[in-house]
């Protein structure tokens, strides 16, 4: 299907979320997302108890290897010497080539999470086309979650970053091409709202 036919599509699925999302920029209070999740779209659960959490993947998204996993972290880190990102997990969609990374996040120097985040942001708009990345806060089961929103070379990367009690940062990456995208939604939905953290 040709990406003119696909845009309407992905912008009548996310207007809702991203207009909180950007509601959520203008105001000091974080709203709360509820995300609908079905059994029947997800995965095996994963529990990382290294990371404090639990989460579980779409549906029919296999884990990489150990080895292969390096080249995920090329794929999704950004060229920058202040940002660390170490994938620990990665689930590969081989039909549609969509995919699921869980990494740790490290940014120097430390500094409280609304300003890693604003400081995050920053960077990641930078090698991009200004209003290229969209971005909002939301708490979702206690957890406050920033989302970066970004769509390089025909892709959509949906970033989303919380603090962890045991790691520094998590960061979650749902990357799906442009004409998988609307068929992954639901999917990408579910694993998100799997999320939780460990006691």
């Amino acid at each position: 299907m040709h990406r003119d036919c696909l845009l309407p599509t992905f912008a009548a699925l996310w207007l809702c979320l991203l207009c909180l999302l950007a509601a959520c920029r203008e105001r000091t209070d974080v709203q709360t997302m509820h995300f609908d999740v079905d059994p029947a779209r997800l995965g095996a659960a994963v529990e990382a108890s290294d990371l404090g959490i639990r989460f579980q993947p779409p549906s029919g998204w296999a884990p990489l290897a150990a080895a292969e996993i390096d080249s995920v972290r090329r794929a999704t880190a950004l060229a920058h010497e202040a940002v660390e990102l170490t994938p620990r997990y990665v689930f590969l969609d081989s039909t549609s080539g969509s995919l699921l990374s869980v990494s740790t996040l490290r940014l120097d120097p430390p500094a409280p999470f609304e300003a890693q985040v604003a400081r995050y942001g920053e960077l990641l708009a930078a090698p991009f086309p200004a209003d290229s990345l969209r971005q909002g806060q939301y708490l979702k089961d206690g957890i406050h979650i920033a989302q970066f929103l970004l769509e390089p070379g025909g892709r959509v990367n949906f970033k989303l970053v919380f603090a962890s009690t045991r790691a520094d940062l998590l960061q979650f990456d749902y990357i799906a091409t442009l004409a998988a995208y609307p068929g992954e939604i639901k999917a990408i939905e579910s694993s998100i709202g799997s999320i939780q953290q460990l006691p």
